[in-house]
């Protein structure tokens, strides 16, 4: 009878074990959920940097290309600046201007011809691999008085 009784006790051990296993195996993996990727601390690719200079018909506007955060194998990237008028009703009328070499993350491009006493709405792109990265739209506008005196 002895030998029966530890059968059956040892039978029901393992069964509990058993049905216990997926519940111990997630515990060891851990089922916390994945921690929250906060967008505001990654880097963007491409980011809006401020109007250096401007005058009537000119702006000199600096941003950065977070080049090293672009997946390998995609060609050669083309970075610059997309400005457009602030009042226009669409972006198609918008103008580019590319550069060509970074220092480090940052470069400057100088706009001419643009128009007097007018807002613009600027921002930074980067175009790799068929995708078109872009910054933040900032606001300027230029001077309304030419100073003709010298």
């Amino acid at each position: 009878m002895k030998s029966t009784k530890n059968h059956f006790f040892y039978a029901l051990r393992m069964f509990v074990f058993a049905a216990l296993l997926p519940v111990l195996s997630l515990s060891l993996v851990g089922c916390d959920p994945d921690p929250e990727i906060d967008e505001e601390e990654t880097p963007r690719i491409a980011v809006t940097g401020e109007v250096d200079a401007y005058g009537c018909t000119y702006a000199e506007i600096s941003g950065y290309a977070h080049l090293h955060l672009l997946p390998p194998g995609g060609g050669n990237p083309v970075v610059g600046i997309e400005i457009i008028r602030a009042d226009a009703l669409d972006n198609s009328a918008s103008y580019r201007e590319t550069i060509s070499s970074l220092m480090g993350n940052f470069f400057t491009v100088k706009l001419s011809n643009l128009s007097l006493s007018t807002k613009y709405k600027y921002r930074t792109f980067v175009v790799y691999d068929e995708v078109t990265y872009y910054g933040d739209y900032k606001m300027f506008t230029t001077n309304g008085v030419v100073n003709l005196t010298s």
